[in-house]
């Protein structure tokens, strides 16, 4: 400690004899206020520029998982739908999709997604039968999105 004392003593007055002996202590240390203006300024720059970024990474988060949530939900139903070989093709309105509340989204083991709508569609005069699953919700954002999952069913 007392090592140290004496090498700024030295090093100030080393300073001294090279800048003269009206050089004070406290202009040998730290920064000019333009200096600090000017580190400040680039420091919010890039802190501004990482905050878009970060809240652009959670949106496309969200989208991301609605868009997994709504693939579940359609594959849900064209596996439901290949399952029950007892049911008539021609019965599918009648059939139990209707995942109108939180409760029967529930008891299937899915997630809801904010105003989801689930339509299925089938063409019974072609062979094969082309099968259609469309999921339709809105993202927090507003914007409406959907997706589409068409199959052909032998009915076999």
């Amino acid at each position: 400690m007392k090592n140290l004392f004496i090498k700024k003593i030295f090093s100030i007055l080393k300073i001294q004899r090279l800048y003269g002996p009206n050089i004070s202590v406290s202009c040998m240390r730290g920064f000019t206020l333009v200096e600090l203006l000017v580190s400040v300024g680039i420091l919010v720059f890039v802190l501004m520029a990482v905050l878009g970024l970060f809240v652009e990474m959670l949106h496309l988060n969200n989208m991301s998982r609605e868009m997994t949530l709504a693939t579940s939900h359609a594959q849900h139903i064209l596996e439901d739908i290949r399952s029950s070989s007892g049911v008539i093709i021609n019965q599918i309105d009648n059939y139990e999709w209707d995942f109108d509340t939180d409760e029967k989204f529930a008891q299937k083991g899915l997630l809801r997604i904010k105003n989801e709508i689930i339509e299925v569609n089938y063409d019974d005069t072609q062979t094969p039968m082309p099968l259609t699953v469309s999921v339709t919700w809105e993202a927090q954002n507003g914007r409406e999105y959907s997706l589409t999952f068409v199959t052909m069913d032998t009915g076999v």
